[in-house]
């Protein structure tokens, strides 16, 4: 007695994604995006994050893989040090050197 079975294949369909729209005055790179499904290497010699938690990385290692994913109030711009907007794009320092008022950027939603 023989069985036959017959299987076809067809390409697999990729649900369209919606993004929100970016915040207002944010800086963006004018290179071309890359390919779906490419493939993003990143060589650490601490072996690798122990956590993807900001709130209980103590590593190295997990500290640059978190900062690759999230973004903070502010940066730091690495030649002089000095802090620079991010999702903030603007910040003021109370006179008691312990209140920060953040103004985000429009558009900005968790």
């Amino acid at each position: 007695m023989a069985l036959t079975i017959f299987v076809s294949c067809s390409a697999k369909q990729r649900a369209k994604r919606e993004f929100p729209p970016l915040p207002k005055d944010v800086d963006i790179s004018t290179e071309p995006p890359g390919e779906y499904g490419g493939i993003y290497i990143n060589v650490d010699p601490g072996g690798g994050p122990n956590t993807f938690n900001p709130l209980v990385s103590e590593d190295a290692s997990s500290g640059s893989a978190i900062s690759m994913v999230l973004d903070g109030m502010v940066g730091e711009y690495p030649m002089t040090q000095e802090l620079i907007p991010g999702l903030a794009k603007s910040w003021e320092v109370g006179a008691d050197n312990k209140t920060y008022i953040f103004h985000l950027r429009e558009g900005i939603c968790w």
